[in-house]
């Protein structure tokens, strides 16, 4: 039996999991029950991340630059209308390369794992 092919190219998983706040989103919305309010994800990644970035900063980041990326690969999906995100299409795949790197790697700063 064949394997099929991959969905999201591997450069592009990597490229995503290369930013630190991108693997803290992940790894809270493997934490959470489906979809999410974009404000309860950004706290619950601020609460973790935090000492490293004020939270306007931490907001901003996530609404423009992080949560974007994720969606143009199918990695989360965006209901912008009722501020709401969840896994898409490509997020199972993207968070079992996140898990098996904080795995390798030791890392519990990636909850969820």
């Amino acid at each position: 039996m064949a394997l099929s092919p991959p969905t999201i190219s591997t450069d592009t998983l990597l490229t995503l999991l290369a930013d630190s706040q991108r693997r803290r989103i992940l790894g809270q919305l493997l934490t959470s029950e489906g979809r999410t309010s974009v404000e309860a994800l950004v706290e619950a990644c601020f609460r973790v991340d935090g000492a490293n970035t004020a939270h306007a900063e931490w907001a901003t980041a996530a609404h423009h630059n992080h949560l974007p990326r994720l969606e143009a690969v199918n990695v989360v999906e965006l209901d912008s209308r009722r501020d709401l995100v969840g896994p898409g299409a490509n997020f199972d795949e993207a968070t079992s390369l996140l898990c098996r790197i904080a795995a390798e790697r030791e890392d519990v700063s990636v909850c969820g794992c």
